[in-house]
Parts: structure tokens; sequence; C-alpha cells
């Protein structure tokens, strides 16, 4: 449907015989603008009419994880010195353990001392095939939980950040953490040697033969204290950053180190008390370390940014 011919316009034709040329302006400007206004508005016909843009994908928002206070020239020595104070006290324990035990329970006439507590939750735990609980604790303790803490964090950056630019420094503060808990560890080992219960509950025979310095730390467990340090700061570490999934680090990390000091008492190398106090001990300097140290200042600001259609909408708060 087409608009008829404006009025107006026709007389235009001879209108510049008699010198009216404002008029006929006016005439041909009205009729113009009549005849866009209904093409605009006029139905489609014949053709199809154009199909609206699809609206574009919704894509997740982009936020920027807090800044961390960190040195390198302070947190990568101190890092590099407990692990070699833990490698080399392992490698000289026999010499560094004392040969008579700080936490005795047995008497001089053989009897035993041992705490209800800790008797009780040996009975309960310990199982008949030690050796593959004590090789699942290992595999536990030092390979698996590490390597989720580590899958788990670079995760959590790629996620909220869009990248693993701070990922090494999150795996730098949680190997120190970790690490410092151990060498409080080892040095407790020492001062404060205690049979395990292997040895405790072994016969006469077995006890009155030499006996490896292994056999005399128990107290307390390395791999429940590492595994516990290794949830706890990386799960500190993820939440001080303000990452998304800081609560899965923190609960697959501390089911992992549970696990573990489960593992060795069923592999009848710790009692109850050992695994409890290598998880409070663990847990408190994973997470003292990072929060203490590593923290954000007062006032850090944080970015974050949501693309939309045709711009994006840029966001930012403050840690007071």
């Amino acid at each position: 449907m087409t608009l008829g011919r404006p009025r107006g316009i026709r007389p235009c034709v001879g209108a510049f015989k008699h010198r009216w040329p404002s008029k006929c302006v006016a005439a041909v400007s009205i009729g113009v603008a009549l005849t866009a206004a209904h093409e605009a508005h006029a139905e489609p016909q014949g053709e199809a009419a154009a199909v609206a843009p699809a609206p574009e994908p919704e894509r997740r928002p982009v936020r920027t994880s807090n800044e961390l206070r960190y040195s390198l020239a302070i947190d990568l020595p101190v890092t590099i010195a407990a692990a070699g104070w833990l490698l080399g006290s392992e490698a000289g324990k026999q010499d560094l353990v004392p040969s008579a035990c700080a936490i005795c329970e047995i008497g001089n006439n053989g009897s035993d001392h041992l705490n209800g507590f800790d008797a009780y939750f040996r009975q309960a735990f310990v199982r008949r095939d030690g050796a593959a609980a004590d090789v699942t604790s290992n595999v536990l303790g030092y390979g698996v939980a590490p390597l989720s803490a580590i899958t788990l964090l670079a995760l959590a950056a790629q996620r909220d950040d869009g990248s693993l630019q701070n990922t090494p420094i999150d795996l730098l503060l949680t190997a120190e953490a970790t690490l410092l808990s151990m060498d409080v560890n080892q040095v407790v080992k020492l001062l404060v040697p205690r049979e395990r219960p292997y040895l405790h509950f072994a016969d006469a025979d077995s006890r009155q033969g030499p006996q490896s310095a292994e056999s005399r730390v128990s107290f307390y467990s390395l791999h429940t204290s590492a595994t516990f340090a290794l949830a706890v700061s990386a799960g500190t570490i993820a939440e001080l950053r303000g990452y998304s999934i800081a609560p899965l680090i923190f609960g697959s990390g501390l089911l992992l180190g549970a696990t573990t000091g489960y593992m060795r008492m069923a592999a009848d190398k710790h009692y109850m008390s050992d695994v409890l106090v290598g998880a409070g001990m663990g847990s408190l300097i994973g997470f003292v370390v990072p929060y203490t140290f590593h923290r954000p200042l007062p006032g850090n600001l944080r970015l974050s940014g949501s693309p939309l259609p045709g711009g994006g909408l840029l966001g930012a708060s403050a840690t007071f």
C-alpha cells in the first residue's frame, strides 16, 4: 500500500510562472515527510520482514582478585630454608633423635602405662594390613593432597581472574606455611620422642633389639600436620584472594587431611593424640602464617567487571 500524491504538490507545477516558490517548497516538504513516515510504518509486503539480531550470549563476569602482601626477597628464601631444614633433619634423624623416650608408656617392669584414650582408639582403628594403610597415607599426604591444592588454586585463579597470573605466588605462600608447619613438627619430634604404637605393643624380644630412630618419633603426626597445614593455608590464601571456590579448597583439603590421619592410625604409626595434635598444629600454622603476613592491606581496592552487550559494567570494592 502506497500513499497517494500529497495534496498541494500539483499546483506547484506552474507555480513558478507566478513566482510563488516559498509556498511550493513548503508543500513539497510536507509531501515528502508524509510519504517517508508512511513507508517507515507500513507493514512489509512481498519480501520477508527483517529478522531481529540474535541476543549476545551471556558472559560470566570477570573479577579481579585481591592483591596479597608478599616479598619474593623474603618469602622465597624462607620457603627454601624451611625445605632445607626438613630434608636435612630427615636425613640426620638417626643421630638427632634421642635414644630414650620422653613420653614413656612402659614401666620398668614392662607394665603398660598407655592412657585409656589412645588405647581405645588404637584398638578401634588399627588394621592387620598396616603396610597397605601406610602406603595409602603416603600417597594421600604427599601426593594427592598437594596435587589437589595446586589444581584447585589454579582453577580458582583461572575462574575468577581469567588467568593464572597469581597462581605462582599462591603456591609459594601455601608452600611456605606448609613447610614451616612441618619444621615445627620435626623440632617437637626431636625434643619429645615417643614410641610408635607398633613398638609399644611389640613383644618383649622385639623391644630388646636395636630400634631405629623412626620408631621413637610418634609425637606428633607429620603426615597429618602437613596435610592440614596445606589444606588450611591453601584455603586461607583463596579466601584472602576472594576466590569463589575457597570453600571447596577448604573442604576437600580437610577431608584429605582427616583421611590421612586415620590411615596413620590404621597403619599403627600414631595414636589418636598424635593425630589430633598434628591436625591442630597444622591448622594453626596454616592459618596464622598467611593471615598474619600476607592478607591484603586495609583499603585494598578490588575491581570487578561484567561484560554487557555493547559495553560493560565496572565495579569496585575495598577491604577495611
